[in-house]
């Protein structure tokens, strides 16, 4: 688990409680952005991170986000975004 861990985004996907988040995290002095699925745990009822999603360094950022606005022109042109 990280450090530090600061919640920039999260939405519900299912009635089970499962969320999509986009965090920042500490972990070992060493930042990264994930973006990751969390489950409730049945047994403690505590959100919990799960193996589903990626983890990106401080560096790859600019990358991403130009593929995501890249991606936001196509779904756009495609009439797929409301």
């Amino acid at each position: 688990m990280a450090e530090d861990q600061e919640i920039l985004w999260s939405s519900p996907i299912d009635a089970n409680g499962e969320q999509i988040r986009i965090t920042l995290n500490v972990f070992k002095g060493s930042l990264s952005i994930q973006v990751r699925k969390w489950y409730t745990d049945p047994q403690t009822a505590e959100m919990k991170p799960g193996r589903n999603g990626i983890s990106i360094k401080p560096k790859e950022w600019n990358g991403l986000l130009a593929a995501l606005e890249d991606a936001d022109t196509v779904l756009e042109r495609r009439g797929l975004l409301k």
